[in-house]
Order: C-alpha cells, then sequence, then structure tokens
C-alpha cells in the first residue's frame, strides 16, 4: 500500500516538474513580434495582415477591408499570430489588393511620382516592404499606400450643366469649401 502512495506522490512530482520546463521552456522560446511586420494569423477572414501596434500582451492588426488598408482598433490577443509571413505570402497578399485597387488608375506614388498603374510586371521588396509595378510606381511602403487620382470633371458649359453642378455643390459636405469643390474640375 506504501509503495502506491510512493508512486502517486512521484506522479505528481514529476507532472509538476513537466508543467515548470514547459512554461520556462514557452518564456524563453516565446517568439518576439514587432509593429511592421507581416505575420500569419488564425484569422479566417484575412490570415495574412501587418502588426501596427503591441500593448500589454494584444497586438493590433491592419485588415482590408473591400479596396481600403485598415488599422483594426480592436486589439487581439498575441496567440493569434502562427508564425511571420514569407516574402511569397506577402507578394501574394498584396498583388490581390493592389490588382483590385490600383490597376488602370492614376495615382501619386509613395515617391509623389503620377503615372497610371499597368500591372503586367510587379515586385515586392521585401527588406524595405514595397510594393513596386512595371513603371516604376511604388504603390505602397511600410504601411503607407499611394493616392488614387481621380479624374476631374469639365466645368459646366449649359444651363442643364450649370444646375447639376450647383446642386452638386449645395449638397456636399459642409467642409467642402468651395475651392476644394472647384479643385475637383478642370481648369
Amino acid at each position: 500500500m506504501e509503495e502506491f502512495k510512493n508512486m502517486d506522490k512521484l506522479k505528481d512530482d514529476l507532472f509538476e516538474a513537466i508543467e515548470i520546463i514547459c512554461k520556462d521552456y514557452e518564456s524563453k522560446h516565446k517568439p518576439e513580434f514587432k509593429a511592421g511586420q507581416w505575420v500569419l494569423t488564425g484569422l479566417s477572414d484575412d490570415p495574412i495582415r501587418r502588426i501596427f501596434a503591441i500593448k500589454n500582451d494584444q497586438v493590433f492588426l491592419d485588415y482590408m477591408d473591400g479596396e481600403d488598408q485598415i488599422e483594426d482598433k480592436s486589439p487581439f490577443p498575441l496567440n493569434v499570430i502562427k508564425r511571420l509571413a514569407t516574402p511569397a505570402e506577402i507578394e501574394s497578399h498584396l498583388k490581390k489588393i493592389f490588382d483590385k485597387k490600383y490597376i488602370g488608375k492614376k495615382v501619386c506614388s509613395i515617391y509623389n511620382i503620377t503615372g497610371i498603374v499597368k500591372g503586367q510586371i510587379y515586385k515586392y521588396l521585401f527588406d524595405s516592404d514595397e510594393f513596386i509595378y512595371d513603371n516604376g510606381l511604388t504603390v505602397y511602403k511600410q504601411g503607407k499606400f499611394a493616392e488614387i487620382i481621380e479624374d476631374k470633371k469639365k466645368l459646366p458649359k449649359t444651363k442643364e450643366e450649370f444646375e447639376n453642378f450647383h446642386k452638386e455643390y449645395i449638397e456636399s459636405p459642409l467642409t467642402f469649401t468651395f475651392t476644394k469643390f472647384l479643385d475637383q474640375y478642370e481648369d
């Protein structure tokens, strides 16, 4: 009988030792993530995301909402991150996004170069976290996106066009000054 009590004590001691060893191993081998890194998450809607902040063992991630990159204000536990994303995964993710958002559109690139994105050839530069299209337009760099330049409208020439112009101005937001409103139109 005494042997069984000793065995139970030994078993309890072993389980406690294993638990201590596992916790020690996890604390020493916990991956270090930082803002700006691309990661693979366990989130099913958009598994490749970019970290924009880490606070108190919580991670804040960017996500794509249609065509816009948004900083999610809701924190996730750090364990939602599975691992760092590979350069190929990041390139594939960005290619999908940018083909929808930029192809055929006039943009002002990250470096203030204006042009039309053609999209036949592209490359992702992992070391500088940049996405560049064939004509040299950098449409993404370290969390910043190129601005799409909307085509300017023509000023009204007929009475009907002027009435539509006037109606559009009246319905524009209050923060929209007349000068800003006119900036939508060709000179």
